[in-house]
């Protein structure tokens, strides 16, 4: 079974995002709602998926999140943003993510960018 985390501030979102992981067979390892235990939790849980969000609590977004994670570290990236063609876009496409969502996002969006990761094997 593959292995998630979620970072998202919004718990209602992060509920959703939850369930629409564990419906295609995704098994979400934590959930955070700011950057600064990102590296901690990855390190401890191994995920194969990340879906971050990019504004976070704390002082750390989830570009710079993502960016400090350690080199052996290095799952597959969703970013979730409210505004995708934003000042951030450029920094997100460095970070060389399989999927940049919009928000609100929707059941269907996800279910089609998941199940394209696992045809195009991605993410193993």
């Amino acid at each position: 079974m593959k292995r998630a985390i979620i970072i998202e501030d919004d718990f209602i979102i992060s509920l959703f995002l939850r369930n629409q992981l564990k419906r295609l067979d995704i098994e979400v390892v934590d959930i955070l709602d700011s950057g600064e235990d990102l590296t901690r939790s990855a390190l401890e849980h191994k995920p194969d998926l990340l879906l971050v969000d990019v504004e976070l609590n704390g002082k750390l977004n989830g570009i710079e999140a993502v960016r400090n994670l350690p080199s052996n570290c290095k799952p597959g990236l969703i970013f979730i943003t409210g505004s995708p063609n934003g000042k951030n876009r450029e920094q997100i496409r460095k970070l060389k993510p399989l999927a940049l969502l919009g928000k609100p996002v929707g059941a269907k969006d996800l279910s089609s960018i998941i199940n394209t990761i696992y045809e195009k094997e991605i993410f193993s």
